[in-house]
């Protein structure tokens, strides 16, 4: 049966072999604190239409590579199952008498870990097979590494919060300037008041320099 897909799949990557290179596949990654040393680590993968990828979850090895995920050893311990979310579909394929689960659009496929260091990074590789209706192309291995912090979990969180201290500053300025507005008011009225007596004052003296000897 093995030496069976290996052919099957070995026709479909030939007849793809002098297509233009594809990439319908793009994987991106976050995570999020649940709390204490727990934390999410998410793997989001957005599919081309027409494309998909296939569950970590398949009834055998003797079919499609399955999407999978390899640690590096670390300060670091997974905890429970990865988990799959995202539009999917289950079909039955007589050839290897089993059933593929299949996602397509954009997938989140979640792994809770515990970490016990947090100076160390989290490294490792995931690989996966995508495939359309008429070809597959190669297994593929994509590199990821997540630096935890417990204070960020996803950009969209720190950006919101460099906004925010933008705005407070922005505001501490403002009410700086209105509560300074009635000190320069009454600067300005003090200072149009005096145009006058320094002529006053200056004009003998100036004459007094400015006469011959």
């Amino acid at each position: 049966m093995r030496i069976l897909s290996c052919l099957y799949f070995l026709l479909l990557f030939t007849f793809s072999l002098n297509a233009q290179v594809l990439d319908p596949v793009k994987w991106s990654t976050s995570y999020e604190h649940v709390e204490g040393d727990e934390f999410d680590l998410i793997f989001t993968a957005k599919i081309q239409e027409g494309w998909t990828i296939y569950s970590q979850y398949l009834e055998s090895d003797d079919g499609p590579v399955r999407t999978s995920f390899n640690f590096d050893p670390g300060a670091f311990e997974t905890v429970g199952e990865t988990a799959e979310e995202g539009p999917k579909k289950e079909d039955y394929d007589k050839l290897f008498n089993m059933n593929f689960i299949k996602f397509y659009k954009n997938t989140n496929i979640t792994q809770r870990v515990k970490a016990t260091d947090l100076s160390q990074p989290i490294s490792g590789y995931l690989e996966y097979m995508t495939c359309d209706d008429s070809k597959c192309l190669p297994p593929t291995e994509v590199d990821f590494s997540f630096k935890l912090d417990k204070k960020k979990s996803n950009p969209k969180t720190v950006e919101n919060s460099v906004k925010a201290e933008k705005n407070k500053a922005s505001n501490i300025a403002d009410n700086a300037q209105q509560a300074s507005s009635p000190v320069t008011e009454q600067l300005d009225n003090q200072l149009a008041l005096q145009p006058e007596a320094s002529e006053a004052i200056i004009a003998p003296a100036n004459d007094g320099l400015l006469e011959p000897v």
